[in-house]
Parts: structure tokens; C-alpha cells; sequence
């Protein structure tokens, strides 16, 4: 299988494509002429090459939305599942390092020290048992590290996380929390609700399904 098509079988399968999560590809797409080609490629199966607002990063969507309806309803559901263990976890880790910043692409996060914050705060450990308990990141670990690593695995399986450095637990942070950002915008705009009153329709449905 060539490069190409080896990037567009990653695009199709819902892979997202930025300089920490597949630089390789990410290097491959922004050689001159090759994202217009990717794009003509994808448009024979009526998908599309598009990149979140901050353009750090590739994706494939549909090129007609209105023809594959019942399938955009379906991702806009696990979208809108997956968005307060997703902010819960941004939370998490603001609270952890005392930042007010959102994880932003190609910030490196230390599971260790993560993980001994959170052991040492009773109100983050509630928050971390919060967050596994939803089926997105769903553990039976008893302890802190068992439970971070769960999550931290889940992340790097959505192209949210990479893992930079496996023997001492570092990991970076992809463009797709910037394609996040832009979902929850247009959940926002979209359903007319504050990105609060959203979070806790989600966890009212969460706990309809636990």
C-alpha cells in the first residue's frame, strides 16, 4: 500500500492527523498540491479533508451531509456522550496543575505527577472515581494510577494523547483538543446551551444508562 493511500485509510477510519499524533502523515499532507489531491481522492467517496479552526491538523468528514444524515446523528450522540468525561478530565488536570489554560496542542502531561497530586487531594481522587465511572473511560481499578492509566490509554486510542516517553509515563497532546473545542463551540451554537447546562444534560443521561 502506497503513502497516500496508506493516510487516506487512516482518514476514513476516523483518524485525525496533526504533527503529534502521525507527524509522518502530517509532514506527507502539508507538501505542496498534496492536501488538494488527498481531498480530490476523498471526494470520490464522497468524504472531505477538513481541519479544525486552528487548521493544526487533518481530518476526513462528509462531503454531503444531507445524504448520510442518519450517520452524522450518530456521531453527533457520541460526540455529546463523550463530552463530560472529556471536559471533566480538562478539569481534572487545570485543578491538578493549578492552571487556568486548556490542554493545548503539544503540551507534555506527567502521569506521574498527575497521579500524586490527585492521590494527595481528596476532591480530585472524587473527581478522577467521577470521570471512570462513565463508560468512556469505564474502570474497576482501585487505585489512582490504575484508573489515569485507563483514561490515558482511552485518550491515546481517540488521537487525543501520544505517548512521548512510555518508560517514564510522559505523554503530548494532540491538535484534535483544538477539534474538540470547535465541537463544543457548535453544540453550543447549535442547541442554543451554555457548554454547563450541556455538561450536566449529559451526565443526567449517563446516569439513565449506568
Amino acid at each position: 500500500m502506497s503513502h497516500f493511500a496508506d493516510i487516506a485509510k487512516k482518514l476514513i477510519n476516523g483518524k485525525f492527523i496533526c504533527e503529534y499524533s502521525y507527524p509522518d502523515e502530517h509532514a506527507f499532507l502539508l507538501k505542496p498540491g498534496m492536501a488538494d489531491e488527498m481531498m480530490a481522492y476523498l471526494e470520490k467517496m464522497e468524504f472531505t479533508l477538513s481541519t479544525p479552526q486552528e487548521g493544526n491538523g487533518f481530518y476526513c468528514s462528509y462531503l454531503l451531509p444531507k445524504n448520510n444524515q442518519a450517520d452524522l446523528k450518530k456521531q453527533f450522540i457520541e460526540i455529546i456522550s463523550s463530552l463530560s468525561p472529556l471536559v471533566n478530565f480538562l478539569t481534572l488536570v487545570q485543578q491538578s496543575c493549578g492552571d487556568d489554560d486548556i490542554i493545548r496542542p503539544g503540551d507534555v502531561m506527567r502521569m506521574t505527577e498527575l497521579q500524586g497530586v490527585i492521590e494527595d487531594t481528596t476532591a480530585l481522587s472524587t473527581q478522577l472515581d467521577k470521570i471512570v465511572s462513565h463508560s468512556l473511560f469505564r474502570s474497576t481499578s482501585s487505585t489512582v494510577e490504575g484508573k489515569l492509566k485507563q483514561v490515558f490509554n482511552r485518550l491515546i486510542e481517540m488521537d487525543y494523547l501520544v505517548s512521548s516517553n512510555p518508560a517514564h509515563q510522559i505523554y503530548t497532546a494532540t491538535s484534535k483538543w483544538s477539534l474538540l473545542i470547535d465541537q463544543i463551540r457548535f453544540i453550543n451554537d447549535t442547541e442554543q446551551l451554555s457548554l454547563e447546562k450541556l455538561v450536566d444534560e449529559t451526565i443526567k443521561q449517563d446516569d439513565l444508562y449506568d
